[in-house]
């Protein structure tokens, strides 16, 4: 019975190997036809390009290749099986076709964790890298709970943005001399955006300091109300999309963050549970397509078998992303969208899995 788990076990490793780097490969090839200006735009080697590629193509497409290839590896590996009447052979030795699913299932869910891995390092670092090299003049660095930026002698520190309801929190502006000395301060709790990049910034503490005499205090003002070119339209999307690169620890310090501060995290907590469960659609897809590829011992015709697996794996794709509209939509229930979604179709493929033929 080792020797079968084993058997399969290689066949689901290196089919999803083989389907993983097939993938890619189209998925270079595609990207190089159809944004061939995007790729050699500012990049003067061959080698630039092929870099600007290997950034490019997995920071999109690798988080949903993963899942794919093991949903069609998983397939494969039992419909191949089945159509060889190895499953037949298997059963009146006894065994039982679902015994020999096991190996597989438990593969793909080890999968998800590396998956989790992966997508937090190598992917994440890629998506960061992807993002700086579309805006190589905008940069943003997140540190203890909110996000910097800066224009000229400017720096920005804002604590939470919301571009849609055109309102900042937590703004503290600085502004340096030619020479890198501190001139003044502005701190506000909030802002609201009047118009273009117009921030109208209430309740106001402004601090002015003397370059020349550093030991003096500042001068202390408050006003109730400060107009301020704060954020471009540009600027306030890149912001927006900082909040999609942040890593699970600077995510679950953001929450803590919030918590402490008596402000509601739910946007973190929406992106951080988004981010934990996607992963599971490695082992989900798997457990899915599974019965599925079996039951080719009796249709005998791969064809049908592989495109009920396609209406599952599309029907679990269109549940996941309004699934991602609902956790991004500021529903109060939006953290757990994502978890229902991957436990529904658990359950589901556990019944096809129960009722595939023995």
């Amino acid at each position: 019975m080792r020797i079968l788990s084993r058997h399969f076990l290689a066949n689901y490793l290196g089919l999803f190997s083989l389907t993983l780097i097939i993938a890619l490969i189209l998925m270079t090839v595609i990207e190089m036809l159809v944004n061939l200006d995007d790729v050699v735009e500012n990049r003067e080697s061959a080698g630039g390009a092929l870099a600007y590629l290997l950034i490019r193509v997995p920071s999109l497409y690798m988080r949903d290749v993963i899942p794919a290839a093991s949903a069609i590896a998983a397939f494969l590996c039992l419909a191949l099986a089945a159509r060889a009447r190895e499953i037949t052979a298997l059963k009146t030795g006894g065994i039982p076709p679902l015994r020999v699913a096991l190996p597989v299932l438990m593969a793909a869910m080890a999968l998800s964790g590396v998956a989790l891995v992966l997508n937090e390092t190598l992917l994440l670092g890629a998506t960061r890298e992807f993002t700086r090299l579309q805006h190589p003049e905008e940069s943003v660095v997140f540190r203890r709970g909110s996000f910097w930026y800066h224009r000229e002698n400017t720096f920005y520190n804002v604590r939470e943005i919301d571009p849609a309801a055109g309102t900042m929190q937590g703004i503290h502006v600085y502004t340096l001399s030619p020479e890198g000395r501190l001139l003044e301060t502005l701190d506000a709790p909030g802002g609201v955006l009047d118009s273009g990049a117009r921030w109208s910034l209430q309740n106001v503490t402004r601090r002015h300091f003397d370059p020349d005499v550093p030991d003096s205090p500042p001068r202390l003002e408050r006003l109730p109300e400060v107009k301020l070119m704060l954020a471009s339209p540009g600027e306030l999307s890149l912001l927006e999309r900082s909040v999609d690169l942040l890593s699970l620890p600077e995510l679950i310090e953001a929450i803590q963050l919030h918590q402490r501060e008596g402000r509601d995290p739910l946007r973190y907590r929406a992106i951080l549970h988004t981010r934990l469960a996607n992963p599971t659609a490695v082992f989900v897809l798997a457990l899915l397509v599974v019965p599925i590829g079996i039951g080719v011992e009796r249709r005998r015709s791969l064809a049908a078998a592989a495109l009920a697996g396609v209406v599952l794996i599309a029907a679990y794709r269109a549940a996941w992303q309004l699934a991602t509209l609902v956790a991004q939509g500021g529903f109060r229930a939006g953290p757990a969208a994502p978890w229902l979604v991957a436990l529904a179709f658990t359950c589901l493929g556990a019944v096809l899995f129960a009722r595939a033929p023995r």
